[in-house]
């Protein structure tokens, strides 16, 4: 397994090819999400260099910022309307003559973004059958879903013959190796782009009366909210002076509140969500993420580059940035008892935050580099070459 974060040397790139460097978002849970920063940042860097774009995504009823972007920029959109079923999307979108949409045009290069863990089949096989240089990005593989004999033998064949699999961290490519029963020799470690400056640096909070953790990202009680209340209704930690503090939206915030207020969790505060990471970080001290499955969670890159330790569990990336005692504190796996025992831990070491805090922001800058998209627009550049 190789990783991106190395020194790349290409060739010049031929910007005057008309054919347009396609990107195809999986992304069908909500109109934005952490899988979709780093290919339209590309993009968007490839639009400002002279290369002719284009994206299929979903179509929403409000479309994000980026997207507008995009399109403001010149790339070329195709839609995909969300009335359509999975399998009669598959089948809008491959019309009778056996080309999809966004393929008609024999793209110079597709790069595939999948938001889930795998993507559809019908496309692999299509941008195959058409001969497209392609390369698949894959954010989050999950240990729940597995393919059956046959699609491992199909993702295996197809995946091969992609010029790159790029994954967000080492433990999502040893764990679709595992899924397919074969070794994926094109994959490739990236870095997603963060939200925070590289050089950010806020102060380290007032404790006051209180140690504040906060929770960072999207609203989901079936990947970490419901184990962290669990937690936090239990009497000792009702007694304490903690508070956390949730920043986020999601399709299950109100669930979330109802949990909450059900557990009278008076300890608990929903912040709503913000766009300024710097700014969580100047009022909590340090970062909570019981999460169930991860790639590589943004939330915790962010939080280290800002100075603060983290909790998190042993899923997925998150044991590659954190070492245990030393820049946070490692749960076992997420469930409650695991997560209590690791939240005594670092209480235990409150005094020891800051500290901790400081270690982090030097190690997590020697692994993520300071422009992990510029990084991964030569690596496409690099692959259109070939």
């Amino acid at each position: 397994m190789r990783s991106l974060n190395v020194s790349l040397r290409r060739r010049p790139g031929r910007v005057g090819d008309k054919r347009p460097v396609t990107f195809i978002s999986t992304l069908e849970r909500g109109p934005w999400g952490g899988s979709e920063e780093l290919w339209s940042l590309t993009a968007s860097r490839l639009l400002d260099a002279g290369y002719p774009v284009m994206a299929e995504v979903r179509k929403w009823p409000q479309l994000p910022s980026r997207i507008l972007d995009l399109q403001r920029q010149g790339c070329k959109m195709v839609w995909r309307w969300p009335n359509d079923a999975y399998l009669r999307r598959l089948r809008h979108l491959v019309p009778p003559g056996g080309r999809r949409r966004s393929l008609r045009c024999r793209p110079r290069f597709v790069l595939i973004s999948v938001a889930g863990d795998f993507p559809p089949l019908a496309l692999l096989r299509d941008v195959c059958e058409r001969k497209v240089a392609f390369a698949v990005l894959f954010h989050l593989v999950s240990e729940h879903l597995w393919p059956d004999d046959s699609q491992a033998e199909a993702y295996s064949k197809y995946l091969a013959a992609a010029g790159a699999c790029f994954f967000v961290s080492r433990s999502n490519y040893s764990l679709m190796s595992s899924k397919l029963g074969a070794d994926l020799p094109n994959g490739l470690v990236v870095r997603n782009p963060f939200n925070v400056g590289y050089s950010s640096s806020p102060a380290w909070p007032a404790e006051g009366d209180e140690y504040r953790m906060a929770s960072v990202g999207r609203l989901d009680p079936g990947a970490k909210g419901d184990v962290l209340f669990q937690v936090l209704s239990t009497e000792k930690w009702r007694t304490r002076p903690l508070r956390v503090n949730l920043y986020g939206s999601g399709r299950c915030q109100e669930i979330l509140k109802r949990n909450c207020e059900a557990l009278r969790l008076h300890n608990v505060r929903f912040c709503g969500r913000t766009d300024d990471i710097e700014g969580i970080w100047a009022e909590n001290h340090m970062l909570i993420l019981p999460s169930r499955q991860e790639g590589m969670p943004l939330a915790l890159v962010e939080a280290m580059l800002c100075g603060r330790a983290a909790i998190v569990t042993n899923v997925a990336g998150c044991p590659e940035l954190i070492e245990d005692g030393l820049t946070g504190f490692i749960a076992e796996a997420p469930t409650a008892k695991c997560l209590d025992e690791c939240m005594e831990r670092a209480w235990e070491r409150r005094a020891q935050w800051e500290g901790m805090g400081r270690l982090c922001a030097e190690r997590v800058r020697e692994t993520v580099p300071p422009d992990p998209v510029e990084e991964f627009k030569q690596r496409i550049l690099q692959l259109m070459d070939r």
